[in-house]
C-alpha cells in the first residue's frame, strides 16, 4: 500500500514512468436497488487511469466515462444480472449502505 498522491507525483517525476494509477480494494457494503438488498463482500475504488492501463470487454458503456465521476461505478455482467436481472444495467441507480448513491455507467 501506498499514499494515494504517490501515483501522481511519480508520473509527473519519473519520465520513464508512462502511466500510474490508483486502487483500493474494500469490502462490507450492502447495496441497494429498489426494494432488493445485496451484501457485496468484495470490490475497489479505482481512478480513471486504471481503465487506460488494463484492458477489460465491455458489455455496455466505455472506458472513456466509466469512472470520470465519483459516483460512477463499473460491475462485472455477473453482478448486473445479480442486481438488475435481465435489465440493462446503464443508468441504474444503486444505493450504497443507505445514503449514497451510485449509478451504473458501464458492465464489463
Amino acid at each position: 500500500m501506498t499514499a494515494g498522491p504517490l501515483a501522481g507525483y511519480m508520473k509527473d517525476n519519473f519520465p520513464e514512468i508512462v502511466n500510474a494509477t490508483r486502487y483500493m480494494p474494500y469490502s462490507g457494503s450492502i447495496f441497494k436497488y429498489n426494494d432488493k438488498l445485496f451484501n457485496i463482500e468484495n470490490g475497489a475504488f479505482a481512478d480513471p487511469f486504471f481503465l487506460n492501463m488494463f484492458s477489460f470487454g465491455f458489455l455496455h458503456g466505455n472506458s472513456g466515462s466509466a469512472l470520470s465521476d465519483l459516483s460512477y461505478i463499473v460491475i462485472s455482467e455477473s453482478m448486473a444480472r445479480k442486481f438488475f436481472g435481465n435489465e440493462n444495467p446503464l443508468g441504474k441507480t444503486l444505493l450504497v449502505d443507505g445514503k449514497s448513491p451510485v449509478y451504473c455507467i458501464c458492465c464489463i
